[in-house]
């Protein structure tokens, strides 16, 4: 992870532990660079970044992809997570970090990694580095707003019916319709990831 630092001090605030820093390790848990740990969308949007990069003559490392609620509470413990957050996108899988590469190593300047950054974007991947505490290496799968999302679910689940009734039938009628409208839920909002696609 990478604070908003100017050029030179940018390599200072990744957290140590990556392939790039040799035997370094900031933690006693690994980091997991795997893409296979990664959610299929997540995989899909890493591999279409690493395409958009390419043709723009830029090539990146993953330098960590899942990351285990253990690492994240160490790295929290630490004082190095930028954001504060408790859990991360990386413990479902839904965020990637990246070393840009320059020569035979990599770089630190943060222009080479605002523009994989826009490039991010244009592949529909939200960027650390547009947070307030800038992560500039950090990739994440966008999180839906709560109420983009209601709005959806309001015009695609029925409003419950009404039922007068008293006693049994009519609080099977009522946990039938919360199951039917789970189910609805659950459809509505893998279209929204769809679209977020």
């Amino acid at each position: 992870m990478i604070s908003k630092l100017g050029r030179g001090g940018l390599a200072a605030a990744v957290i140590a532990g990556s392939s790039i820093f040799g035997n370094q390790a900031m933690a006693a848990e690994a980091i997991i660079k795997a893409r296979e740990r990664l959610t299929p969308i997540m995989q899909t949007k890493l591999s279409q970044l690493e395409k958009a990069a390419a043709k723009e003559g830029i090539s990146f490392r993953v330098t960590e992809t899942y990351r285990t609620q253990a690492r994240q509470n160490e790295i929290r413990a630490s004082g190095k997570n930028l954001t504060g957050v408790v859990v991360s996108k990386h413990t479902s899988g839904n965020a990637f970090d990246i070393a840009v590469n320059k020569g035979k190593g990599v770089t630190w300047d943060p222009k080479d990694y605002q523009r994989v950054g826009r490039l991010g974007k244009s592949v529909g991947l939200t960027l650390g580095g547009d947070w307030k505490r800038q992560d500039l290496v950090h990739f994440e799968i966008p999180t839906v707003k709560a109420a983009a999302l209601s709005n959806v679910v309001k015009k695609h689940i029925p409003t419950p019916p009404m039922n007068h009734g008293v006693g049994i039938r009519a609080h099977d009628n009522k946990i039938k319709h919360n199951v039917k409208s789970q189910k609805v839920k659950l459809s509505v909002m893998q279209k929204v990831l769809k679209v977020a696609r």
